[in-house]
């Protein structure tokens, strides 16, 4: 199986309909596939000795802003992680990468069921978007959007056999 980089550097299956989506922060690394739905997955790691606030207004629109003060501040570094997988998820579903919309895409708190609340009048015409909180790994967070107005099942498997594998010739990977 090879990948290859379509448009902004998303990941393709060359000459099939499976989407992709990469991920990786610190040890993590993230591979989400699915077939003829666009999907974006980002797995980050927490950093719980840094403080968020001063780039909130860059990334989180008022509200989420708000709710980042209202709680403890060692909280902080896991309400903003937990807000930007999602918000970088949905970035990488649509096909836009990372851009200064992200301060207005509208995500719910991680309290509830995750959902997308509002998007820019530039992105809105999308297909409906389901959000995903991934399984917590140890100090990261990793949430899952799908352009789908269907159910959305996720199976998550553990890839460590996957990376003692040995490279082929190349560039190729065997999977």
């Amino acid at each position: 199986m090879e990948l290859s980089a379509g448009t902004r550097g998303k990941p393709l299956l060359p000459g099939t309909d499976w989407e992709v989506s990469l991920s990786h922060s610190g040890p993590w690394v993230g591979l989400a596939i699915t077939k003829g739905t666009a999907i974006g997955l980002d797995i980050e790691v927490v950093n719980e000795d840094w403080d968020p606030l001063p780039v909130t207004p860059l990334v989180l629109t008022p509200d989420e802003q708000r709710e980042l003060l209202d709680i403890e501040s060692s909280d902080r570094p896991w309400l903003f992680t937990r807000l930007w997988t999602r918000k970088e998820a949905v970035m990488k579903a649509i096909g836009k990468g990372l851009s200064p919309e992200l301060s207005r895409i509208q995500v719910n708190t991680p309290y509830g069921t995750p959902v997308v609340c509002a998007l820019p009048p530039s992105l809105q015409g999308q297909p409906p978007i389901r959000l995903v909180d991934l399984q917590d790994r140890p100090g990261a967070l990793s949430s899952l959007a799908a352009l789908t107005s269907g159910l959305v099942q996720v199976r998550e498997h553990d890839g460590t056999a996957l990376i003692r594998l040995k490279p082929l010739a190349g560039n190729v990977t065997r999977l």
